[in-house]
Parts: structure tokens; sequence; C-alpha cells
């Protein structure tokens, strides 16, 4: 069972509200009571269509296993790179990216650094999804996306980066120009971070409290 490093469901902050401290960097990245897992709020990501994006500190460097647990419910409209991003912050490493669009409102993307993508998977727009994504960053590394309880996608192999780090520390909610104005490219909900081997019995069964 890993370690949670930090969660956040969102409940606490202010809808129509930017997302607050501890989240930096933030823009077009508002709270939303409109669509929500569960509880008070949500987190629109790329809201009206715009470039955005909030970075969160992890605190420390996480690695070399890790997974990351939460909820994601995308926009039929966009097909662009709307995506959550687990990297380094201090070096050129993008980590690994979690694309919830690609090219296509129904197809996803785990990849890294923008150069290698991993594999693809199935996206039901407009429907509250469950996700764990698990990695182990290392040359003889993996990923492995799970979604609703189904393995959706694996890979063996390099999983470094452009920068050949093993860890992540930050968290990169991020958001491209879609060209069209949706109420927002994707939301996520109750987001938690572990590090280690994940096992059943530590992912989400049920909604957390917010840790600081």
């Amino acid at each position: 069972m890993g370690t949670l490093i930090w969660t956040d469901t969102f409940d606490t902050y202010t809808a129509g509200s930017p997302i607050p401290a501890p989240w930096t960097a933030v823009s077009n990245t508002p709270i939303s009571n409109a669509v929500k897992h569960g509880g008070a709020n949500s987190v629109a990501v790329g809201a009206g269509g715009n470039n955005s994006g909030a970075i969160r500190a992890l605190g420390s460097n996480v690695g070399p296993q890790f997974y990351i647990d939460f909820w994601f419910n995308s926009t039929a409209a966009v097909t662009s790179g709307a995506s959550i991003v687990f990297y380094d912050t201090g070096a050129s490493d993008l980590g690994i990216e979690f694309m919830p669009n690609f090219n296509s409102a129904t197809s996803g993307l785990v990849r890294t650094s923008f150069l290698a993508n991993f594999f693809s998977f199935t996206v039901a727009p407009g429907t509250w999804q469950h996700a764990v994504l698990e990695v182990t960053r290392a040359l003889a590394g993996s990923v492995k996306l799970t979604i609703d309880g189904t393995v959706v996608g694996t890979y063996s192999g390099d999983t470094r980066g452009t920068s050949n780090q093993t860890f992540v520390n930050a968290v990169n909610l991020h958001g491209s120009t879609i060209g069209a104005a949706p109420a927002a490219e994707f939301y996520v909900d109750d987001l938690s971070i572990y590090s280690g081997v994940n096992t059943p019995a530590s992912t989400q069964g049920a909604r957390v409290t917010v840790m600081a």
C-alpha cells in the first residue's frame, strides 16, 4: 500500500473563483459547483476553451514509484491537449502526462515529455470516470492506467523522460486553447497522490478529507 502525499476534493474552495493556494500559477482554472463528482465542487480545466493552468507542489521528490487517483469528466467538444501533468519543476523533464482528449473527443493518451506516447485509451465524454495512474519512473519502468476498475493501458520501458528523472515533485492541471468555448475542457475531482506501490485497498473507495 502506498503513502498518501496529499489529496484535494476542492470542496473547501469558493465556487466560481480561481483555484486558490496552495495551487499557484493559476490561469482560467476556476472551481465549479455545476459539474462535480460528489460533495460541493470540482475544478474546471480550460474554462471557456482558453489556455489554462494550475500548479501544486508535492512538497518533496516522489518516486520512482507513485500513483495518482482521481475522477475526471471530459467535454465532448474538446479535441485538444488538455491534461494533468506530473513533472519535475527543476528540470526540462515534463514527466508523465494524462490527456483525456487527444485529437478525438473519445480518445485519451498517456505519454512522457511530449516525446513518447505510452498508450491510448477510450474516453466517455460527459461522464465522471475514475482513473488510477500507476508509474515506475526508471530505465526499465512501467505505466498502468485503470479506468472504472478496468486496466485500459500498460507500458514497459524507459519512463524517465528527457532529463532522465526518476521522480516527480509537482502536478500541473493544463488546458490548451481549442477554438470553441465549452464551459471547460475537462473537470477534475477527488485528486490524490501516493508514493509507493498501489494496492486495491489504497485507492479511493469514497471521498477523502482535504490535506493542505
